[in-house]
């Protein structure tokens, strides 16, 4: 049988097992909440226990997870069903924690107070460290695996890489500790990959959009088009800054422990070193003991473990909220006016469209101006 961390808290409250300080705090790691997800019971007041009143979600008709309702909130989602036994549900992304982490400066311990106080239960909180230090390698990571220098209570390991087929370069690369069913889940890759890519695909929707405006001609588009990706190519591979994401997923029963350790306002460094060191370990290979138990741990993992030990739960500034507004108005909401304007009935003009944002103007609260001020 699999062993598991203990995530009982002894009199004194500490982890168990007890992890040593190696002293040594770095300023260039972070741990923060990645993903949030609880459920209520059916009938809830889940909307209260968020902290945004309901009429400021917007409802949209699902079938996501066998719900019935979804209610939107910028990125923050809420599920609804008839049926007595689904409950109510809430997922906050990675992006969601962020816009929660703003309006509610922080307050992750308020909310799950809230939570449990409702007789709510965590089915998934994920954690995530970012080293902007370069304390280790994705490479390095690898060639571990490959050399079987490892000591891990995970079967598997999975190294995912992507490849742009047209520009011949590397669209990334996520290393997989655990399967997607397991209670923890252990992912590696390079965030700052991530984040170019993510800009450069902005940068892109922008530029057809401006020249769809321009009317330009199809082979000037083309022709432009190939001079951007060539500048995006050129960016990716020049591309060095340090910043490697490790994801602890957590499920059930383990997110609620890392929940009780957030009330009990333990430093969630100590958690996540807990979790690695008992989890995965890398190792330095022996001449004269085939015992892989008995193996030094890697130096580069040591330092990294003993980095984050200390580290308390923090935060990322939140992305420009309005950009990416005004992205999923383009991409999800523009379809809908167009066919507005098309029906023979219901016709919407300009002027009727100018109407309706100016009287939802009355309608703003203090964290859409928040969203301003962070812009």
């Amino acid at each position: 049988m699999q062993k598991q961390i203990s995530f009982e808290l002894n009199p004194s409250q500490e982890l168990v097992p007890p992890a040593s300080n190696t002293g040594a705090q770095s300023t260039g790691q972070r741990i923060l909440i990645d993903w949030f997800a609880f459920t209520l019971p059916h009938g809830s007041k889940i909307f209260e226990v968020i902290g945004i009143p309901g009429n400021e979600w917007v409802p949209i008709e699902t079938k996501a997870m066998g719900y019935d309702r979804m209610y939107l909130h910028g990125q923050m989602k809420v599920y609804e069903s008839e049926r007595e036994d689904m409950g109510v549900h809430c997922e906050f992304s990675g992006s969601a924690c962020r816009e929660y982490e703003f309006f509610f400066d922080n307050n992750w311990k308020d909310l799950i107070q809230r939570i449990r106080k409702n007789s709510g239960h965590f089915s998934r909180i994920d954690l995530a460290i970012d080293d902007f230090d370069g304390t280790f390698t994705l490479a390095q990571i690898e060639e571990k695996i490959k050399n079987s220098e490892i000591i891990s209570y995970f079967r598997k390991s999975r190294i995912l890489e992507e490849y742009n087929l047209s520009a011949k370069d590397n669209l990334g690369k996520t290393i997989y500790f655990g399967s997607p069913q397991s209670r923890i889940r252990i992912r590696m890759y390079d965030k700052a990959i991530e984040q170019l890519l993510k800009e450069q695909y902005d940068r892109e929707s922008e530029a057809i959009r401006i020249e769809s405006k321009a009317k330009l001609s199809p082979k000037d588009c083309k022709e432009n088009k190939r001079n951007r990706e060539e500048e995006y190519r050129k960016q990716r591979l020049e591309h060095e800054k340090q910043w490697i994401r490790t994801e602890i997923q957590s499920r059930d029963e383990r997110s609620d422990a890392i929940a009780d350790y957030i009330l009990a306002d333990i430093k969630i460094g100590e958690v996540v070193f807990g979790v690695l060191k008992n989890y995965l370990n890398f190792v330095e290979p022996s001449n004269t003991d085939i015992n892989k138990s008995r193996w030094e741990i890697t130096p580069f993992w040591q330092k990294f473990l003993g980095n984050i030990e200390e580290l308390k739960l923090t935060t990322e500034k939140m992305q420009n909220t309005i950009k990416r507004i005004k992205n999923w108005i383009i991409k999800q909401v523009a379809p809908s006016l167009a066919l507005l304007s098309l029906d023979k009935e219901l016709k919407v003009n300009l002027e009727e469209l100018v109407e309706i944002i100016l009287f939802a103007k009355s309608r703003l609260k203090k964290r859409h101006y928040a969203m301003l001020q962070a812009s």
